[in-house]
């Protein structure tokens, strides 16, 4: 499978939730990684998600929750009770993506570290 991102993903355990469109509640998820451009999500739902869907998301950080739409661009069936999912962000906010570079460099340096070091090889 040919890699279509065009930035690095950190992996980095964040609370997340999403919704669907407006008169569904928040389904709770968990960031597996997260980047400039997207994230994945494990996602407290079997309920099948329909691919290109645009979803409110929210992932909370210890200074503030991001709150944006995402495009969903793949999923799969993670256990009987959860799924796997990835997501585009959609009009990410420039103070967004400078949140999430903080956010690595405070609480996971060694992400950003490794993540150098294999461009360089």
């Amino acid at each position: 499978m040919q890699e279509r991102r065009k930035f690095v993903r950190f992996r980095v355990p964040l609370c997340a939730r999403y919704k669907a469109n407006d008169s569904e509640p928040a389904i709770s998820a968990v960031t597996r990684d997260i980047g400039y451009g997207g994230t994945r999500l494990i996602i407290d739902s079997p309920e099948k998600l329909l691919e290109n869907q645009v979803v409110y998301l929210e992932i909370v950080f210890p200074e503030e929750t991001l709150k944006f739409y995402a495009q969903l661009v793949w999923a799969k069936k993670y256990t009987e009770q959860k799924q796997e999912a990835g997501f585009f962000f959609v009009k990410l906010p420039e103070t967004y993506k400078e949140l999430i570079y903080k956010y690595v460099v405070k609480y996971a340096p060694q992400e950003l570290t490794s993540k150098w070091w294999e461009v360089v090889k």
